[in-house]
């Protein structure tokens, strides 16, 4: 067979639309071509070494006593068996080691260019582990010469390399790679080069197989343009093509200058001049190359990558430095924790200039998520262990982290787990102080016993955000309210940035009171305005305010909370009618006085009263004071009066009292000398409902403008209004009970209430709380109908026949509880059904009306769910879902056993067939193929597990209308429920070719007299032709009277009327104590081969000896029949 070639690799070399590849970021491109008109597309990745890569160095542990190398690490760790893990985005890469690239003995192209640094000999190219001298090259086309590149730091650093250089000398040159495959892969390539400012070359690549002749056909499917790098870069290209075992396969790379078309003068033209264009080819055309191999080893797996470090290679690392592997060229250097970013990273990350370095077991931006035990890797992919020790005894080496024991344990051994408050690598990080119980996962750092309060989950090490700074004071516009002013950039913000807050509210109390905040109506952060008015204040009243963030899922940080103080505006009482009241005596004075009305809501409130005594030594009827003696100021706020004693007696006093509120004195009294609930009918107005979105209402109410400001306290009482059967109106016409729900509100004339069913008719009433009246039960109410909402009911799986499950097909049967219709939240408009096949990551959504749902055209031993919703006219609810998780059956069913012809009947042109079946309990039935091989037919044959009659532990059937002379093909195989169509085929070849019979089976005596045998014999296991009787032998071979020895007597034939499994016969009129041989032979259309036994008959009586005339008397079995489908008038010879 000859073997096609098809060319899968053309190199795809850094130059797009003349841009420069700069090395310090990867990207990937796709290019399809066509090859012998087949579509072969490969992906070329680019990749920069000096990006961040998923490399862990793991290496098993111990303290005992160990056999082979033990490695001394500088934490005092020993380990062996070390093994470079590559992952995701390095897979492919050239890997140092201790200053070397590793190599893997597993790929069947891998060869690279070293230098003299690492090495004690001189610079060569290697190719690693090819034992068998499977790669060829000529050493004579390459160059090793020094090249260097900056990395991206800040100063730049410098590396040299050893690398192959390539020159192009000529106007185009090439170079080959030939090597043997050791195993079938798909094509990945990886190449590490270094090419200069100054190239000006194309580069192209293509892959040719040797074919029988062992030569190759080359074919191109393509060239690109060179990208001028100046930093090592590494470029991959990977397709789906297969490259197989045992093949031999070349890589042909031609490198050729570019040129371009100048016109030039040609002097002495008959002493003239002329122009011509003459191509001209660019100069220093050259490109190094460190490494040529394949991205994946033998496993061909594209995630993961495994190098192992051998004893030898170990043996050469220094005692105490690090195991750390990295991405050539690399040089250890421990990261140092970078101040300014360090806040950003968390679980021990360390932060660079481009985000957060993870340690091992911990990923996201931020090192944000734990992978769990087991787990390692970027992607948390990697798994440590198939066994139950997980990571226990191993050591983690990455970059910037050095060697340590894995997630969650630590010691010597890396095999003891963290104490409680500790987790992470090595156990150095503490649980977050958020951790209740100071408890969390010693893998991941989530808190296992949940938050403490304020604190947001699962790894409770953030607070929710709050408000560095209190609401600010904008205005104070009326007595009532205030209007504060919200500061909600982020600069004000601080806590958990992983936390969204979607609202905002205002908390305050009054100062003087001991309380509970009292909350304002929630405002969403960016669709309203931060200056907020709070009402239904006191006037002249000392509040303390703050500001909440509630975040997305509904939960807030009181605790943090900054609060300031604000006065509301107040009036000056108007009226200073204090009056004064004096009683004296010989050396005291009682003022009492009357404490100011309030007379409006806004007037200020009397904190306390300043009561002034005047001492004056001369009296005037003149109101005016005279020159003060003598002065003396108290300050009560006791409403009952005051006493001012030990005063000198026959000495005139004045008083004067001054009211004192919260902005200040208010007027005094006049100076003197010695000289007080509702109750009844209050109407309610304009009774209002508003519905909000999270399925609440806010109901609002107006009293008479006289009675605004008494201090009422109400009733709201609220219940489904039932006058018109049922107004559940997703229930229907069933009729729920329900009673009066009641609220009280106090000083309040608005209320939320909450948790109302959605799509129901309400009835609300309002009631004041007052003595004196009572309200009839059908004053102060009004009707609301509630909105649709989401459905909150959840299906439920019926309890018989609700399911059914085959290799391509299921079906599920459910219902709902229609005791909580109410729950529906809308109209029900039947079910939502995702089936997500779990394998693949697909689903596959519908709406339905009934509640049973049949899937065809499965995929067989494959993973699914089954998630059912209720579908109402609002939707459905993704929290509210019938789960079902299944696996379809496996796809075939096992091939018969034993299938054999076993007898064949020319007349009627049919044949007889047998097989056996072990697994009984999953057929329904086998499906029997006839295929002429003469005609090239075939007709199909359906019979039911009915069993053999001759042989019960078997299935046989028979096959008419056949033609004699050609030969058939049979086929059957085994069908159920699950497999209709049938599984795994047995097939057997026959002609009508007839032959003898087998002997009968187990030829066995069943009783002995003396004179006469009864024996059996089983049926002959293969008939060849039509099994018509049975020829039984009775010859005597011995006597006691040997005289009258040896007689023989005439055969007897038993006629075969149907296929039994035993059939018997017992021979009288024999003579006692003789030994006689029995025969039984199968007679078909021939005569089959004989079964014999010898029997001796019991000796008998002298008495009775007595010849009498020998009679053969024939029994035949009367087993009782049993009928197979397929068998055809078993009872007729030329029909069986």
């Amino acid at each position: 067979m000859n073997l096609k070639i098809v060319t899968v690799l053309i190199l795809w070399i850094f130059v797009i639309n003349g841009q420069i590849f700069n090395g310090s970021e990867s990207h990937i491109e796709k290019k399809c071509t066509l090859s012998d008109f087949v579509p072969i597309c490969t992906t070329i990745e680019y990749k920069s070494h000096t990006d961040d890569y998923d490399i862990t160095a793991i290496c098993k542990t111990t303290t005992a006593k160990y056999d082979g190398y033990l490695f001394k690490m500088a934490n005092g760790l020993r380990c062996y068996d070390i093994k470079i893990n590559l992952r995701t985005n390095a897979v492919g890469m050239p890997i140092m080691f201790n200053g070397v690239i590793l190599t893997s003995e597993k790929k069947s192209l891998e060869f690279t260019v070293y230098n003299s640094t690492y090495l004690k000999f001189n610079n060569y190219m290697f190719t690693k582990h090819d034992i068998y001298h499977q790669i060829k090259y000529n050493s004579t086309d390459w160059t090793i010469s020094n090249m260097y590149m900056y990395d991206n730091a800040i100063p730049p650093k410098k590396f040299n390399y050893n690398l192959f250089l390539w020159k192009a000398n000529t106007i185009e040159e090439s170079f080959k790679i030939k090597w043997k495959q050791r195993n079938s892969i798909k094509m990945c390539i990886a190449i590490s080069y270094l090419l200069e400012d100054e190239s000006q070359c194309t580069l192209s690549m293509d892959l040719s197989v040797l074919n029988r002749d062992e030569i190759f056909d080359n074919k191109t499917i393509s060239s690109y343009d060179i990208i001028e790098s100046k930093v090592l870069t590494t470029v991959l290209f990977k397709s789906d093509y297969w490259l197989h075992e045992n093949e031999t396969y070349r890589l042909n790379f031609n490198l050729k200058r570019k040129s371009s078309e100048k016109y030039i003068r040609n002097e002495n033209y008959y002493d003239g001049y002329s122009y011509r264009y003459k191509t001209v080819y660019a100069e220093n055309c050259k490109i190094g190359i460190k490494r040529i191999s394949q991205c994946t080893d033998e496993n061909g797996n594209e995630h993961e990558e495994i190098l192992t470090i051998n004893a030898k290679e170990l043996q050469e690392v220094l005692y105490f430095t690090s195991l750390t592997a990295d991405v050539y060229p690399f040089e250890y250097e421990p990261r140092e924790k970078s101040i300014s970013l360090i806040s950003q990273c968390l679980n021990g990350g360390i932060a660079n200039k481009t985000g957060c370095i993870c340690p091992p077991g911990f990923k996201g931006k931020n090192c944000e998520h734990g992978c769990g035990p087991n787990k390692f890797g970027t992607d948390c992919a990697g798994m440590c262990s198939i066994h139950q020790t997980q990571c226990q005894q191993m050591i983690f080496c990455t970059k910037g982290f050095g060697c340590k024991c894995p997630a969650g344990y630590n010691g010597k051994e890396c095999n003891k787990e963290c104490t409680s408050g500790t987790y992470g690598v090595n156990c150095e990080q503490q649980c977050s102080e958020g951790c209740r119980f100071n408890s969390c996962n010693v893998f991941t750092g989530v808190c296992d016993k949940g938050c403490t309060t304020n604190y947001t989950p699962p790894d409770c090490k953030e607070k929710y955000p709050w408000l560095k700074s209190p609401p600010q004071l904008e205005s104070s516009a009326d007595f009532k309210s205030i209007k504060l002013k919200i500061d909600l950039n982020s600069e004000n913000i601080q806590g958990s940035s992983n936390v969204k807050s979607d609202y905002y509210q205002i908390v305050f109390k009054m100062t003087s009171k001991v309380s509970e905040f009292q909350y304002s109506e929630m405002k969403e952060i960016g669709e309203q305005d931060s200056v907020i008015e709070i009402t239904n204040l006191k006037p002249g009243m000392l509040y303390t305010f703050g500001a909440i963030l509630v975040s997305e899922d509904g939960n807030y940080n009181i605790e943090n909370i900054k609060t300031a103080d604000y006065y509301t505006k107040c009036l000056l009482p108007r009226s200073t009618n204090y009056d004064v009241k004096l009683l004296s005596g010989t050396n005291y004075i009682n003022v009492t006085w009357n404490k100011l009305n309030d007379e409006n809501e806004e007037d200020c409130k009397i904190t306390e009263y300043l009561l002034k005594l005047i001492y004056t030594n001369t009296y005037s009827s003149n109101t005016a004071f005279q020159p003060l003696n003598y002065l003396e100021e108290v300050k009560s706020n006791n409403n009952q009066g005051y006493v001012f004693e030990n005063l000198l007696p026959g000495e005139r006093y004045a008083v004067q009292v001054t009211a004192i509120t919260s902005l200040g004195q208010s007027n005094s009294s006049r100076l003197s000398y010695i000289n007080t609930e509702p109750y009844g009918y209050i109407e309610i107005k304009n009774i209002k409902t508003e519905l909000n979105q999270n399925s609440s209402m806010i109901i609002t109410w107006d009293v008479d403008q006289s009675q605004t400001f008494l201090p009422l306290s109400y009733e709201i009482k609220y219940k489904v209004e039932k006058q018109k059967v049922n107004n559940h109106f997703s229930c229907s016409n069933n009729v729920l009970t329900n009673n009066w729900t009641s609220v009280l509100v106090y000083h309040y004339r608005k209320k939320e209430i909450s948790d109302l069913i959605p799509n129901t008719q309400y009835v609300i009433k309002v009631d004041p709380k007052i003595k004196g009246y009572t309200y009839d039960d059908n004053a102060n109410i009004i009707f609301l109908k509630t909105p649709i909402s989401k459905p909150n009911l959840t299906p439920i799986i019926n309890e018989n026949n609700s399911w059914y499950i085959t290799n391509q097909s299921v079906y599920f049967s459910w219902k709902i509880n229609n005791a909580e219709c109410s729950k529906l939240n809308g109209f029900f408009r039947g079910y939502q059904i995702i089936l997500k096949d779990i394998i693949e990551g697909t689903q596959e959504e519908k709406s339905i009306k009934e509640n049973t749902i049949t899937f065809d055209e499965l995929k067989p031993d494959t993973k699914y769910e089954l998630q059912v919703y209720v579908l109402t006219n609002y939707g459905y609810n993704l929290e509210q879902g019938l789960l079902i998780p299944f696996k379809t059956k496996l796809k075939y069913l096992v091939p018969v056993d034993e299938l054999i012809v076993y007898k064949k009947n020319l007349k009627r042109k049919s044949i007889g067939i047998r097989w056996s079946f072990n697994d009984t309990d999953v057929i329904d039935g086998f499906i029997v193929i006839v295929i002429d091989e003469n005609l090239s037919s075939t007709k199909q044959i359906i019979i039911e597990p009915e069993r053999c009659i001759a042989w019960p532990t078997f299935y046989c059937t028979t096959i008419d209308n056949l033609i004699p002379n050609n030969q058939y093909t049979i086929q059957i195989k085994a069908k159920s429920l699950n497999y209709p169509t049938g599984g795994s085929t047995s097939s057997v070849v026959t002609n009508f070719n007839d032959g003898f019979a087998d002997k009968p089976e187990n030829l066995r005596t069943t009783n002995v007299g003396p004179t006469y045998i009864s024996f059996e014999w089983d049926i002959p296991w293969i008939h060849n032709g039509v099994l018509k009787s049975f020829i039984v032998n009775i010859e005597e071979i011995s006597s006691k009277d040997i005289d009258k020895c040896c007689e023989s007597k005439p055969d007897v034939e038993i006629p075969v009327t149907e296929e039994l499994p035993t059939y018997n016969c017992t021979i009288n009129d024999l003579k006692p104590g003789s030994t006689y041989s029995i025969g039984v032979l199968s007679k078909t259309s021939s005569y089959g081969q004989t079964s014999k036994i010898h029997v001796t008959t019991l000796p008998f009586s002298a008495a009775s000896d007595v010849e009498d005339e020998q009679t053969i008397q024939i029994e035949e079995s009367t087993s009782a029949q049993y009928y197979d489908s397929t068998t055809v008038n078993m009872y007729d010879d030329d029909n069986r």
